[in-house]
C-alpha cells in the first residue's frame, strides 16, 4: 500500500511534491481549495457560487423551474413556495406577492387605492400619501394639517376639500 493517495495526499493531508497540506493547484487532501471550492466549483455544502447544487436545486431545495425536490411539487413540505409565500398567497410576514396584509394594507398602512387605515385619507398621520410613504418623491408637500396645495387631505374622516380652501 503506498503511504500517498491517488492525489498525492499522505493520511496527515501533506502532499508530496510541495510537503503542504495543498498541491501545486492549490487543492487539499478533500479536494478543496483555501476558499473552500473544489475543482468543479462547489463549495462544501456542494453549492456552486450561484447557490445550485450538481443535481440544479437552490439551497431551499428548489429547481429553476420552482419545484421542490423532496415534494415534486410548487411547494416545500412547509407548504411554501420558492419565493416565499404559502398556499395561501402570504410570506411569513404576512404579506401578498403585491405587498398587502390579508386586510389589504401594505406595510406603511395604505390600500392599493392610497387609503390610509389610520387616518382614512390619502395621507397618513404624517401628512404624507402612499407614494410618499414609499420614499417615493411625488413633488408635492401638504401643510400642518396634512393637505396639499389643492386642499386634498387633511386629518378629517372625509377626503373632501373644505369650501373655504
Amino acid at each position: 500500500m503506498s503511504e500517498y493517495d491517488e492525489h498525492g495526499f499522505n493520511e496527515d493531508g501533506m502532499h508530496k511534491d510541495t510537503g503542504y497540506e495543498f498541491d501545486k493547484d492549490g487543492y487539499e487532501k478533500d479536494g478543496f481549495n483555501q476558499k473552500g471550492i473544489d475543482r468543479d466549483g462547489y463549495d462544501r455544502d456542494g453549492f456552486n457560487e450561484e447557490g445550485i447544487d450538481r443535481d440544479g436545486y437552490d439551497r431551499d431545495g428548489f429547481n429553476e423551474d420552482g419545484i421542490h425536490k423532496d415534494t415534486g411539487y410548487e411547494f416545500n413540505k412547509d407548504g411554501i413556495d420558492v419565493d416565499g409565500y404559502g398556499k395561501d398567497g402570504f410570506n411569513e410576514d404576512g404579506y401578498n406577492r403585491k405587498g398587502y396584509d390579508k386586510d389589504g394594507y401594505d406595510r406603511k398602512g395604505f390600500t392599493e387605492d392610497g387609503m390610509h387605515k389610520d387616518t382614512r385619507t390619502l395621507f397618513n398621520e404624517d401628512g404624507k400619501t402612499k407614494d410618499e410613504a414609499a420614499g417615493v418623491d411625488t413633488y408635492e408637500s401638504t401643510d400642518e394639517e396634512g393637505f396639499n396645495e389643492d386642499g386634498i387631505g387633511g386629518t378629517a374622516l372625509d377626503p373632501v376639500p373644505s369650501p373655504d380652501r
